[in-house]
């Protein structure tokens, strides 16, 4: 995904759009609904024709800086934390069957998942949190992986689910 970002960046800089590495904090409106300019963090402001909000899980956010008048937009950044694993080489020695390496998204009636990630063993899991614990979060909240998730529900779940997994390998997170 990363190389194919880059390579959108490179082709649309080559006709003509320039990037700005600036936060918005605020937007003016012309008569009318329409924007006029993009106010920058840096003070600059912008003057537009067409705006597209592409503030992704901040989209929210950047839809009520039209003002009151405009109909808010349901989006706020929620935390999930993801791991990579890889299924232990215990798995093999005790017979246990290891999930393979096409196991499609599987979803505990806990709401623990996981799927395969390439070959060898390699799988991604998560769990939705709780409604009353799936609160809106800041920038900084989303930065910290929740391990005690991963130790306390996740791991118990896919042990449950698919025995070779009790002796899972953490990759990445």
């Amino acid at each position: 995904p990363w190389a194919l970002l880059q390579s959108l960046r490179k082709a649309a800089g080559a006709r003509g759009v320039e990037y700005i590495g600036q936060e918005v904090v605020g937007l003016s409106r012309a008569t009318g609904v329409n924007i006029s300019s993009v106010d920058l963090a840096d003070g600059s402001s912008i003057s537009a024709g067409v705006v597209v909000n592409a503030a992704g899980a901040w989209g929210g956010h950047i839809v009520s800086m039209c003002g009151p008048d405009v109909t808010p937009l349901p989006v706020a950044p929620r935390k999930r934390c993801m791991w990579l694993f890889r299924a232990g080489a215990e798995s093999a020695s005790n017979r246990m069957p290891c999930p393979p390496d096409n196991t499609p998204l599987t979803v505990d009636p806990s709401g623990v998942y996981f799927r395969s990630e390439g070959v060898g063993g390699r799988f991604v899991c998560g769990v939705s949190p709780r409604p009353e614990n799936d609160l809106d979060s800041e920038l900084s909240d989303l930065r910290n992986v929740d391990d005690e998730l991963f130790e306390e529900t996740i791991w118990p779940a896919l042990a449950s689910r698919a025995p070779a997994l009790e002796s899972l390998r953490v990759e990445s997170s």
